[in-house]
């Protein structure tokens, strides 16, 4: 993040495999597994821009976590922050979690509050490409897409407007599937008032999804009705969890996009953590300079292209 023409220090945590690998070496490789420690605070590299300026820092916290057969959702939160407040830099404001779908939003909340840093998720950068990318989409398939329909799985927040908002020039119609009707409504009247666009809200996700080539998810907690979706339908997960993502991405008949990844253009020296494709989180802290040319898909834990993505998946899953 720029503030006042410099960078603002960056806390990146490394996922725990990476750090497993890293740290299962020389004399520690010869350990049994169950003695390498759950959690193991420790910095493991500085990040500089190209004039030698450090910009941040590498961290690990998680170790060896998915040994243990059964940890508490409560436990590995209050770990982790204890993790990253014991190995907190100074002048640090903002936080990158490689591995940031072991919590949910409310999690995240948690973690802020208690770390006082940032967590960088990505969220605005998803919201500020994916018209493009429909907009891609629909070239390359010859479609309209502003004669379909886009269902929202969200709840009345800021979230969920702001998504309807980015989206409103690019389709003209929008669901949205939730529990708290009152601040739903409240939502569609704002995007009325503010667009002219008529928003549908429903409650009854089960009887609706066949409806839908085109799905959005912001909820960590979505409830999955994996029969019911549409044959082809694109479904962008952008919750934090990704549990709707682990749920459905083996069946053959649909396309779960998880993240925008984007070729990084970094003013920073190479650094062994920092990989040629970075995701949405790391643009949305640095936000470089791009096209749509520069930015693929994650799908299935894989990096696919914008052709890889329509020819291989989206075209052999079926029409929208």
């Amino acid at each position: 993040m720029l503030k006042g023409g410099s960078y603002i220090g960056l806390f990146y945590i490394i996922e725990e495999s990476k750090y497993f690998n890293y740290y299962n070496k020389g004399i520690f490789k010869i350990f049994p597994k169950k003695l390498i420690p759950a959690i193991r605070p420790k910095i493991l590299d500085i990040l500089y821009n190209t004039e030698g300026k450090e910009i941040g820092k590498v961290g690990g916290i998680l170790l060896n976590n998915s040994s243990i057969e059964k940890i508490e959702k409560e436990e590995l939160v209050e770990n982790f922050i204890q993790g990253i407040n014991k190995i907190k830099p100074q002048n640090v404001e903002d936080l990158i979690i490689e591995d940031i779908s072991l919590f949910s939003r409310e999690d995240i909340k948690l973690i802020e509050a208690r770390t006082n840093l940032k967590v960088v998720d990505g969220i605005n950068t998803l919201y500020m490409f994916l018209p493009l990318v429909l907009e891609e989409i629909q070239k390359y398939l010859k479609e309209d897409f502003r004669r379909k329909e886009i269902l929202i799985i969200g709840e009345g927040d800021t979230l969920t407007e702001e998504l309807v908002y980015a989206l409103h020039k690019s389709v003209s119609f929008i669901s949205i599937a939730g529990e708290d009707k009152e601040a739903i409504e409240n939502i569609s009247q704002s995007i009325f008032k503010k667009t002219g666009l008529s928003i549908f809200y429903t409650q009854n996700i089960d009887k609706i999804l066949i409806n839908y080539p085109i799905i959005v998810n912001l909820k960590d907690d979505v409830l999955t009705y994996l029969n019911k979706f549409r044959r082809g339908s694109i479904i962008f997960d952008f919750s934090i969890s990704k549990k709707l993502s682990r749920s459905i991405k083996d069946k053959k008949n649909l396309v779960v996009i998880e993240d925008f990844m984007f070729f990084q253009e970094l003013d920073m020296m190479e650094n062994p953590w920092i990989q040629e494709w970075v995701s949405s989180k790391f643009y949305d802290y640095f936000k470089w300079s791009t096209d749509n040319k520069q930015i693929r898909f994650l799908v299935d834990s894989n990096i696919c292209t914008m052709e890889e993505l329509i020819n291989r998946r989206i075209r052999q899953k079926g029409t929208l």
